[in-house]
């Protein structure tokens, strides 16, 4: 995912006097270095306990840039580290988060965890303290205002960013062998075997792209059914479109997402793709407009597959308009200068 998660700051570093990434990785940190151009790396060279090396980033680290550094987490778990830096640099901070940490730990463990329990202390300490919040969607910003009591002067909504011109159609015809691919991480949120157990008995073809905690149990459920799915590991993200594109159909079956980055990108593609009706993808689908939106369950997931694949010609028009919809609101023009406004409204306060 390096090489999508970079992009954004190869293209603000133009306008920048200095970029650093500051990370948790250990020497390894350094094999990315060509890969991640005229950026700089403060990492935990001398192997130190994170408590250790978390006390030198605020109280080291941070007086370094004194005031001429604009400080940004990029999501929010470890944010208290990056404004307690900022804070003792006299710098501004902004929280930055692609996902409500919060509500992700209590899906995960239950509300009563000590996981959903750190997480919302982090965010009720850094959410009212930063000088600028962004986040990718208005429900995460509503989310935010109303837990937090935070205004929406302070919150800024910047969608997750494609590459379009990566992402983009082709110049063959849609394909029509009525298949389907999934990417992502294989874990329970993704809700894989419902995926499964829907295209059981269907005359489909999918395609599982991604590793997880799950894939042992996946490819077992897949081999005891007999089910024609491929399982193609983690792929190099430049080699995803031309995937995408062979495809009839793109679907993400989860349970909750943020805004959930492999959707934006098949949606830029003109591939066709299939969600379920939750947080985070109701609101990047646009029923019956931009694709199809379905429940969580395997019966209302193969209602959905059945619906797109028996109308591949007004799939492929959706597909179209997905992508009218984010080269105007995702591409990374777009929020390059999106997130120009929101360092400069800084610079300027």
């Amino acid at each position: 995912m390096l090489d999508r998660e970079v992009a954004l700051y190869r293209e603000l570093r133009p306008h920048l006097r200095s970029i650093t990434f500051v990370t948790y990785g250990k020497s390894g940190e350094l094999d990315f270095e060509d890969r991640i151009g005229d950026i700089k790396v403060i990492f935990n060279r001398w192997r130190l306990p994170q408590r250790v090396y978390a006390y030198l980033l605020k109280n080291y680290y941070s007086r370094k840039w004194k005031t001429n550094a604009i400080f940004k987490s990029n999501q929010i778990n470890g944010a208290h580290i990056a404004i307690d830096s900022a804070r003792n640099s006299n710098s501004r901070f902004i929280a930055r988060c692609g996902y409500l940490h919060s509500d992700h730990m209590v899906r995960q463990f239950g509300a009563e965890s000590r996981e959903a329990h750190s997480a919302t202390t982090i965010e009720s300490y850094v959410f009212p303290e930063a000088d600028q919040i962004v986040v990718s969607t208005p429900d995460i910003r509503d989310t935010i205002m109303t837990s937090y009591d935070v205004s929406s002067d302070k919150i800024r909504v910047t969608p997750n960013y494609v590459d379009t011109a990566l992402f983009c159609p082709g110049s063959e015809p849609s394909p029509s062998d009525r298949s389907l691919i999934f990417i992502g991480r294989f874990t329970e949120q993704k809700n894989i075997f419902s995926l499964l157990e829907a295209v059981d008995g269907l005359d489909v073809k999918l395609t599982l792209i991604g590793a997880g905690d799950l894939e042992d149990q996946l490819r077992k459920f897949v081999d005891n059914r007999g089910l024609p799915v491929q399982f193609i590991g983690i792929v190099p993200h430049r080699q995803l479109p031309e995937l995408l594109r062979k495809s009839s159909a793109y679907i993400l079956t989860s349970h909750y997402e943020g805004h959930p980055k492999t959707l934006l990108e098949a949606m830029s593609s003109g591939t066709p793709v299939i969600g379920t009706d939750v947080r985070g993808i109701r609101e990047v689908i646009h029923h019956g407009q931009t694709g199809i939106l379905c429940g969580t369950k395997p019966e209302e997931i193969r209602k959905a597959i059945i619906s797109l694949l028996s109308d591949l010609d007004g799939a492929a028009q959706m597909g179209v308009r997905a992508r009218d919809q984010i080269v105007k609101q995702c591409s990374l023009d777009t929020i390059v200068q999106m997130e120009l406004d929101t360092l400069r409204s800084l610079v300027k306060s």
